[in-house]
Protein backbone atom coordinates (compact mmCIF):
# COMPACT_ATOMS: atom_id res chain seq x y z
CA UNK A 1 0.00 0.00 0.00
CA UNK A 2 1.34 3.68 -1.28
CA UNK A 3 2.42 5.65 1.93
CA UNK A 4 4.19 8.68 0.70
CA UNK A 5 4.36 9.89 4.68
CA UNK A 6 6.05 6.87 5.82
CA UNK A 7 9.50 8.36 5.78
CA UNK A 8 8.35 12.12 7.47
CA UNK A 9 6.08 10.40 10.05
CA UNK A 10 8.03 10.26 13.38
CA UNK A 11 5.35 9.47 15.86
CA UNK A 12 2.11 8.43 15.47
CA UNK A 13 -1.25 6.97 16.98
CA UNK A 14 -3.21 5.24 14.47
CA UNK A 15 -7.19 4.94 15.85
CA UNK A 16 -10.74 3.55 14.33
CA UNK A 17 -13.61 4.08 16.77
CA UNK A 18 -17.15 2.94 15.87
CA UNK A 19 -20.62 4.02 18.17
CA UNK A 20 -23.50 2.16 18.00
CA UNK A 21 -26.91 2.04 20.03
CA UNK A 22 -26.63 0.54 23.68
CA UNK A 23 -25.95 -3.68 23.61
CA UNK A 24 -27.43 -4.56 26.95
CA UNK A 25 -26.46 -8.91 26.73
CA UNK A 26 -22.91 -7.14 26.17
CA UNK A 27 -22.62 -8.20 30.14
CA UNK A 28 -23.58 -11.35 29.26
CA UNK A 29 -21.09 -11.91 27.02
CA UNK A 30 -17.52 -10.76 28.74
CA UNK A 31 -15.94 -14.30 29.70
CA UNK A 32 -16.82 -15.89 25.74
CA UNK A 33 -15.48 -12.68 24.55
CA UNK A 34 -12.49 -13.00 26.14
CA UNK A 35 -12.04 -16.36 26.14
CA UNK A 36 -12.76 -16.54 22.07
CA UNK A 37 -10.52 -13.33 21.01
CA UNK A 38 -7.67 -13.95 23.72
CA UNK A 39 -5.97 -16.44 21.91
CA UNK A 40 -6.17 -14.35 18.83
CA UNK A 41 -4.45 -11.33 20.03
CA UNK A 42 -2.27 -12.46 22.59
CA UNK A 43 0.76 -12.30 20.72
CA UNK A 44 0.38 -8.78 20.01
CA UNK A 45 -2.04 -7.81 23.00
CA UNK A 46 -1.29 -10.02 25.80
CA UNK A 47 -3.38 -8.30 28.50
CA UNK A 48 -6.81 -7.80 29.02
CA UNK A 49 -8.75 -6.21 31.82
CA UNK A 50 -13.02 -5.62 32.15
CA UNK A 51 -14.36 -2.45 33.03
CA UNK A 52 -18.63 -2.57 33.46
CA UNK A 53 -19.65 -3.48 30.00
CA UNK A 54 -16.43 -3.65 28.54
CA UNK A 55 -13.62 -5.71 27.51
CA UNK A 56 -10.55 -4.59 26.64
CA UNK A 57 -6.96 -6.44 24.81
CA UNK A 58 -4.50 -4.64 25.31
CA UNK A 59 -0.42 -4.35 25.39
CA UNK A 60 0.98 -3.55 28.71
CA UNK A 61 -0.70 -2.82 31.90
CA UNK A 62 -2.32 0.61 32.30
CA UNK A 63 -0.78 3.42 32.09
CA UNK A 64 2.07 2.24 30.11
CA UNK A 65 -0.30 0.65 27.26
CA UNK A 66 0.58 1.65 23.79
CA UNK A 67 -1.83 -0.58 22.00
CA UNK A 68 -5.68 -1.44 22.38
CA UNK A 69 -8.80 -3.34 21.35
CA UNK A 70 -12.17 -2.20 23.34
CA UNK A 71 -15.23 -3.99 22.76
CA UNK A 72 -17.82 -2.47 24.91
CA UNK A 73 -22.05 -2.30 24.93
CA UNK A 74 -21.79 0.94 23.04
CA UNK A 75 -18.71 1.34 21.32
CA UNK A 76 -15.72 -0.33 20.12
CA UNK A 77 -11.60 1.06 19.92
CA UNK A 78 -9.03 -0.16 18.01
CA UNK A 79 -5.95 2.01 18.73
CA UNK A 80 -2.06 1.43 18.03
CA UNK A 81 0.82 4.10 18.75
CA UNK A 82 4.32 3.99 16.29
CA UNK A 83 3.07 0.35 14.92
CA UNK A 84 5.08 1.15 12.21
CA UNK A 85 3.06 1.29 8.52
CA UNK A 86 -0.58 1.96 7.93
CA UNK A 87 -0.76 -1.53 5.87
CA UNK A 88 -0.34 -2.84 9.00
CA UNK A 89 -2.64 -0.82 10.74
CA UNK A 90 -5.44 -1.45 8.29
CA UNK A 91 -4.64 -5.09 8.59
CA UNK A 92 -4.90 -5.84 12.08
CA UNK A 93 -8.30 -3.33 11.77
CA UNK A 94 -9.58 -5.76 9.41
CA UNK A 95 -9.15 -8.87 11.59
CA UNK A 96 -9.85 -6.73 15.06
CA UNK A 97 -13.10 -6.02 13.37
CA UNK A 98 -13.97 -9.68 12.01
CA UNK A 99 -13.37 -10.66 16.04
CA UNK A 100 -15.71 -7.70 17.37
CA UNK A 101 -18.48 -8.56 14.70
CA UNK A 102 -18.36 -12.84 15.13
CA UNK A 103 -19.62 -11.80 19.28
CA UNK A 104 -21.81 -8.36 18.41
CA UNK A 105 -22.44 -8.00 14.79
CA UNK A 106 -26.53 -9.37 15.32
CA UNK A 107 -26.76 -6.08 17.20
CA UNK A 108 -24.85 -3.41 15.19
CA UNK A 109 -26.79 -3.23 12.61
CA UNK A 110 -26.46 1.02 12.58
CA UNK A 111 -23.01 2.33 13.12
CA UNK A 112 -23.89 5.66 14.64
CA UNK A 113 -20.41 7.15 14.11
CA UNK A 114 -17.20 5.28 12.14
CA UNK A 115 -14.02 7.30 13.17
CA UNK A 116 -10.51 7.41 12.17
CA UNK A 117 -8.22 9.53 13.73
CA UNK A 118 -4.37 9.90 13.07
CA UNK A 119 -2.30 11.76 15.48
CA UNK A 120 0.80 12.37 14.32
CA UNK A 121 3.91 14.48 13.96
CA UNK A 122 5.75 15.09 10.90
CA UNK A 123 9.29 15.74 10.14
CA UNK A 124 10.58 18.86 8.44
CA UNK A 125 13.84 17.89 7.32
CA UNK A 126 14.99 20.60 5.41
CA UNK A 127 13.70 23.14 8.02
CA UNK A 128 15.70 23.60 10.69
CA UNK A 129 14.41 24.76 13.91
CA UNK A 130 10.86 25.20 15.69
CA UNK A 131 10.91 28.77 14.85
CA UNK A 132 10.95 28.03 10.87
CA UNK A 133 8.28 25.01 11.18
CA UNK A 134 6.14 27.79 12.27
CA UNK A 135 7.15 30.17 9.42
CA UNK A 136 6.43 27.16 6.85
CA UNK A 137 3.53 26.71 8.20
CA UNK A 138 2.17 30.10 8.28
CA UNK A 139 3.21 30.82 4.46
CA UNK A 140 1.38 28.03 3.41
CA UNK A 141 -1.73 27.93 5.43
CA UNK A 142 -2.25 31.68 6.19
CA UNK A 143 -3.34 34.54 3.76
CA UNK A 144 -3.03 38.26 5.10
CA UNK A 145 -3.92 40.96 3.85
CA UNK A 146 -0.58 42.87 2.43
CA UNK A 147 0.21 45.50 5.10
CA UNK A 148 -0.25 43.84 7.90
CA UNK A 149 2.92 43.47 9.71
CA UNK A 150 2.41 39.86 11.13
CA UNK A 151 5.32 37.94 12.19
CA UNK A 152 3.70 34.07 13.77
CA UNK A 153 5.09 33.16 16.56
CA UNK A 154 3.27 30.08 17.66
CA UNK A 155 0.82 29.13 15.04
CA UNK A 156 -1.60 26.52 15.91
CA UNK A 157 -4.41 26.01 13.83
CA UNK A 158 -8.10 23.69 14.29
CA UNK A 159 -10.14 24.00 11.61
CA UNK A 160 -13.79 22.14 11.78
CA UNK A 161 -15.61 20.64 8.78
CA UNK A 162 -18.79 18.63 8.05
CA UNK A 163 -17.40 15.41 8.03
CA UNK A 164 -13.97 15.94 11.08
CA UNK A 165 -11.83 18.11 12.29
CA UNK A 166 -7.92 18.78 11.47
CA UNK A 167 -5.29 20.54 13.98
CA UNK A 168 -2.26 21.52 12.42
CA UNK A 169 1.02 23.54 13.99
CA UNK A 170 4.57 23.37 15.20
CA UNK A 171 5.61 20.88 18.00
CA UNK A 172 8.46 19.85 19.99
CA UNK A 173 8.80 16.95 21.99
CA UNK A 174 8.50 18.72 24.83
CA UNK A 175 5.68 20.49 24.44
CA UNK A 176 1.81 19.71 26.29
CA UNK A 177 0.24 18.91 22.86
CA UNK A 178 2.32 16.17 21.79
CA UNK A 179 2.99 14.66 25.91
CA UNK A 180 -0.64 14.28 25.97
CA UNK A 181 -1.50 13.20 22.64
CA UNK A 182 0.89 9.99 22.85
CA UNK A 183 0.63 7.45 25.19
CA UNK A 184 4.64 6.50 25.03
CA UNK A 185 5.63 10.34 25.78
CA UNK A 186 8.93 8.80 27.01
CA UNK A 187 9.75 8.29 23.26
CA UNK A 188 9.45 11.31 21.22
CA UNK A 189 12.20 10.45 18.58
CA UNK A 190 11.76 13.98 17.36
CA UNK A 191 12.75 17.84 18.11
CA UNK A 192 10.61 19.27 16.31
CA UNK A 193 8.14 19.10 13.64
CA UNK A 194 4.56 19.35 12.10
CA UNK A 195 1.91 18.16 14.81
CA UNK A 196 -1.49 16.90 13.05
CA UNK A 197 -4.58 15.48 14.53
CA UNK A 198 -6.65 14.71 11.80
CA UNK A 199 -10.28 12.80 12.74
CA UNK A 200 -12.45 11.91 10.24
CA UNK A 201 -16.10 10.15 10.40
CA UNK A 202 -19.34 9.15 8.97
CA UNK A 203 -22.75 8.62 10.93
CA UNK A 204 -25.48 6.80 10.94
CA UNK A 205 -24.92 4.20 8.05
CA UNK A 206 -26.59 1.04 8.07
CA UNK A 207 -24.15 -2.58 7.89
CA UNK A 208 -25.24 -6.15 7.13
CA UNK A 209 -22.69 -7.80 7.34
CA UNK A 210 -18.80 -7.66 8.41
CA UNK A 211 -17.99 -6.63 4.90
CA UNK A 212 -20.18 -4.08 4.78
CA UNK A 213 -18.68 -2.83 8.06
CA UNK A 214 -14.85 -3.06 6.95
CA UNK A 215 -15.60 -1.32 3.86
CA UNK A 216 -17.07 1.64 5.99
CA UNK A 217 -13.98 2.05 7.77
CA UNK A 218 -11.43 2.03 4.84
CA UNK A 219 -14.11 4.35 3.19
CA UNK A 220 -13.24 6.75 6.43
CA UNK A 221 -9.86 6.08 6.54
CA UNK A 222 -9.16 6.67 3.01
CA UNK A 223 -10.61 10.27 3.85
CA UNK A 224 -8.27 11.00 6.53
CA UNK A 225 -5.16 9.87 4.65
CA UNK A 226 -5.95 11.71 1.80
CA UNK A 227 -6.27 14.82 4.34
CA UNK A 228 -2.80 13.43 5.47
CA UNK A 229 -1.07 13.73 2.35
CA UNK A 230 -2.87 16.82 1.04
CA UNK A 231 -1.30 18.69 3.87
CA UNK A 232 2.14 17.31 4.09
CA UNK A 233 2.15 18.08 0.33
CA UNK A 234 1.38 21.69 1.12
CA UNK A 235 3.94 22.22 3.65
CA UNK A 236 6.80 20.39 1.05
CA UNK A 237 7.31 17.74 3.24
CA UNK A 238 7.22 15.30 0.18
CA UNK A 239 6.86 15.42 -3.53
CA UNK A 240 4.85 12.24 -6.07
Amino acid sequence: MKDPCSKIRKKSRFIVELRYEAIPDIFDKEGKIISDINPKVRNFLPHWNTKVGMVKFIELPEPNNKHEFAIAHNRTLIAFEDLGSVSDFLSKVDKYLSYMYSHIGEAVNNIARCGVRFIEVMDMPKVKGIKKVNERIFESFFKLPSGIPIKPKDVMQKIDHEDGHVLLGPTTSEEKWAIDSFRDSNHMPFKYGVGLDIDSYKSDTQVNNIEELRDLVHKVYDRTKAIEESISKELGLYRD
